[in-house]
């Protein structure tokens, strides 16, 4: 008796398969981004502990990281939401509308001048090394 191949799985449900990360993608990315969210410092090399003159502006820096981090979590959050959106089974105009209405320009600014903050710091940093 003949055995029956498995058909294919639907392009759908092909596209949500998980797929296997490299041990050094995704998994950093979230750990700097949980760190930093977390309130926690940057482990900072041991060349910049030894300059005093450095105290103010690698504040300013650990700063800057965290607010840019922020707004990348509010901009990846806006990005899913509108997955899901699109992926939804009764999609209708309204849905789009609610999430036309939500101020990803100002999550873009936000970014925008928190790493323009940061680059000034390191910049700062870089003047006294």
């Amino acid at each position: 008796m003949a055995t029956e191949e498995p058909k294919p799985a639907p392009a759908s449900d092909r596209r949500r398969a998980p797929r296997a990360l490299d041990e050094t993608e995704e998994p950093q990315r979230r750990r700097l981004r949980d760190r930093l969210s977390r309130d926690e410092s940057v482990a900072l090399s041991p060349v910049l502990g030894r300059q005093p003159a450095l105290r103010n502006p690698l504040l300013l820096c650990d700063d800057d990281l965290r607010e840019t981090a922020r707004a990348l979590e509010r901009i990846e959050a806006f990005l899913l939401q509108a997955v899901r959106t699109l992926e939804r089974r009764d999609l209708c105009a309204a849905d789009l509308d609610t999430l036309l209405r939500q101020d990803v320009e100002g999550h873009l600014d936000a970014l925008s001048r928190s790493l323009q903050s940061l680059r000034r710091s390191l910049a700062t940093i870089a003047e006294h090394l």
